[in-house]
């Protein structure tokens, strides 16, 4: 009777035994990496040479003992670089990419780069207009309060730029200095005209925006 109970005890013990490798912290020691991968920024991608660019190689999954090496294209590389700034100083087409491994996983991203030639000697460029409008469409319930923004506009030279805003109810304001006004509308439709310039003749470029205030 004695060893017949002894038998079951040894019984149970060696179930338990065998139950306990089923608990969840096991499993973690299996559990996949996360897969890698990278995203790669370079702005700008284009311009007149010598282009001078700024990148940014973001990478997802990855491990403090990742390597990263970029190649910008024009013969030169860079090992261990997720940031910097390159110059591109011939004209032509490259593309910019970047490598990175982690010793299980390698992933990669490329960016297309294009060089222009310089502009003329005494050539002054147009101003590139950015205009923004908060809330967009700008629709909504009288009296409608409308934000624009034109502070994202550039000039090639970066020349000061001076800002023109003619909201289409009858009252503007500018040229001013100010990239940015806030307007408020009275009940009815109406067309705003945003413009910036350099100052040059023939240099001022606009936008229009529908208002439109129930």
């Amino acid at each position: 009777m004695a060893t017949l109970q002894a038998r079951r005890v040894l019984i149970v013990i060696a179930s338990i035994a065998a139950l306990s490798g089923c608990d969840g912290n096991d499993n973690n020691t299996n559990a996949p990496s996360p897969s890698l991968s990278v995203n790669c920024i370079l702005t700008p991608s284009s311009g007149p040479a010598p282009l001078l660019t700024s990148f940014v190689v973001d990478t997802q999954g990855s491990t403090p003992s990742q390597t990263v090496f970029v190649e910008f294209g024009d013969g030169l590389s860079a090992t261990q670089a997720k940031n910097g700034s390159h110059v591109y100083s011939n004209i032509g087409g490259y593309q910019f990419r970047a490598t990175v491994s982690n010793g299980a996983q390698t992933a990669s991203c490329s960016q297309n780069v294009n060089v222009t030639p310089p502009p003329p000697e005494g050539f002054n460029g147009v101003p590139t207009l950015r205009a923004k409008i908060v809330p967009s469409p700008a629709t909504g319930p009288a009296p409608l309060e409308v934000h624009f923004n034109l502070c994202q506009s550039q000039d090639p030279e970066g020349d000061d730029l001076q800002f023109r805003y003619d909201y289409g109810d009858g009252r503007a304001n500018g040229p001013v200095n100010g990239c940015s006004k806030d307007h408020v509308y009275a009940a009815g439709k109406y067309v705003a005209l945003v413009c910036t310039t350099d100052g040059r003749e023939g240099h001022e470029v606009c936008q229009a925006f529908d208002v439109l205030a129930l």
